[in-house]
């Protein structure tokens, strides 16, 4: 028995890899929570895939997170045992953020299922490219605004900073419905503002899910992060742009100059 977890991107029409729609084809069953059916008849009938079968009502507005990703566990197996193969569709890439597939990963199956897990295009990868920023040329942190606060991990605002679930902020549970009910941005309001100014460029990034929809992106300025609590939904990422460093290393650049003066002998 097998089990392909597939990340079919954010635009699965756009998105969806050449190893996930094999995957898809030699399926038996697919599983998934589609929010975007109409894409997925369309792919079905462009390449004779499996109808896919919506696992939504596993989803329990509410209830916490362990105790849905439990649910779809449960669910997954015993279907597992009725097909040979079996693939569960989801948002984005299998291994950002979708913490049902670390579910998968720690000996939550039984050990003749055998798990694969096939890459899609991701929110990060998205919002950098929307955002026309390298992740590399200034650095880049990418966070859970949760683990944030929890561990109390130091920022640096010279990097570009990426914080995800920023709906659930002080919450374990799943409020898709109303994420506003239960979120506590002041906590995160908080810790910012221990690093940035009040007038701080900030963006919230808002994926698009949707055939038609395309992504959003909201600039507001840190101090009004928690009035705009009511543009949060559970696809919001809050984006930082890294400022200009204020320190560098003088040995090091003096390195880098004498590499180049060192080149330019042979150019």
């Amino acid at each position: 028995m097998k089990l392909s977890v597939i990340g079919r991107g954010i635009r699965p029409w756009e998105h969806l890899t050449l190893a996930g729609l094999r995957a898809l084809k030699n399926a038996d069953v697919v599983l998934g929570i589609e929010p975007d059916n109409g894409a997925w008849q369309a792919l079905s009938q462009e390449f004779s895939l499996p109808a896919i079968k919506s696992i939504d009502f596993l989803y329990r507005d509410g209830a916490t997170d362990s105790e849905n990703y439990k649910a779809f566990v449960a669910f997954v197996a015993d279907v597992c045992t009725q097909y040979e193969n079996v693939a569960l569709v989801v948002a984005g890439h299998p291994r950002l953020g979708v913490s049902v597939s670390q579910w998968f990963s720690s000996n939550a199956l039984p050990a003749d299922i055998e798990v694969e897990f096939i890459e899609g295009i991701s929110s990060f990868d998205a919002m950098f490219n929307d955002l026309a920023c390298d992740p590399l040329e200034k650095g880049t942190l990418v966070v859970d605004a949760n683990r944030l606060l929890l561990f109390n991990y130091l920022l640096d605002p010279a990097v570009d900073t990426f914080i995800y679930h920023v709906s659930s902020v002080g919450n374990v549970r799943t409020d898709f419905i109303d994420c506003t009910r239960s979120n506590r941005l002041t906590w995160l309001a908080r810790y910012l503002s221990e690093y940035f100014p009040p007038d701080k460029k900030i963006v919230l990034c808002k994926a698009a899910n949707k055939t038609g929809d395309d992504a959003e992106y909201v600039e507001i300025t840190l101090d009004s992060l928690v009035e705009n609590s009511k543009q949060i939904d559970p696809g919001t990422t809050l984006f930082i742009a890294g400022e200009k460093p204020k320190q560098l290393n003088p040995k090091f650049l003096n390195q880098l100059r004498s590499s180049h003066d060192s080149a330019a002998v042979y150019c």
